[in-house]
């Protein structure tokens, strides 16, 4: 999917833990601004928290993503806490801060009830999203262990 997408997008990464895929969104999609968010930002590499266009910013992902403008995102990518909970939360973070258009994408689109691994309730949360709000699914990325990327469109 990130080869696939415009160059110069203003982009978030919502759970970055160690930067290694900040570092793949900086390289292959070259954006304006890149903005990753995480609890902890203590494993982000400084060459990367040197780059002119990556901002970190520290804190829960739901609330941080309020702190940005409305609709000033072009690309948000949601790999935080995997809860139905928390996917829920960020959702409703990241909805507004969506410009029209813009690509709300999520890591870990599986449906996972597993004893040691967790249960993941991104699956459910995302479903009933692109139900409730008939955005388009415009990428379902397909993974060996069944671990998907999928990102939904936001109307225009």
């Amino acid at each position: 999917m990130l080869d696939m997408l415009p160059k110069g997008l203003v982009m978030c990464e919502v759970g970055s833990e160690t930067g290694a895929f900040a570092r793949e969104i900086l390289v292959r999609c070259r954006p304006r601004n890149l903005h990753a968010i995480d609890i902890d930002v203590s494993k982000i590499p400084t060459e990367l928290l040197d780059m002119p266009n990556f901002s970190m910013h520290k804190g829960l992902s739901h609330a941080v993503l309020r702190s940005f403008r409305d609709e000033e995102f072009d690309f948000i990518y949601i790999d935080a806490d995997h809860s139905y909970a928390a996917v829920r939360n960020d959702i409703d973070g990241a909805v507004p801060k969506l410009k029209p258009g813009g690509l709300l994408a999520f890591n870990d689109f599986a449906r996972i009830v597993r004893p040691g691994f967790g249960t993941f309730g991104v699956h459910q949360a995302v479903c009933e999203f692109a139900v409730r709000s008939g955005w388009e699914v415009v990428y379902f990325c397909l993974n060996g262990e069944a671990l998907y990327d999928v990102a939904l469109r936001k109307p225009a």
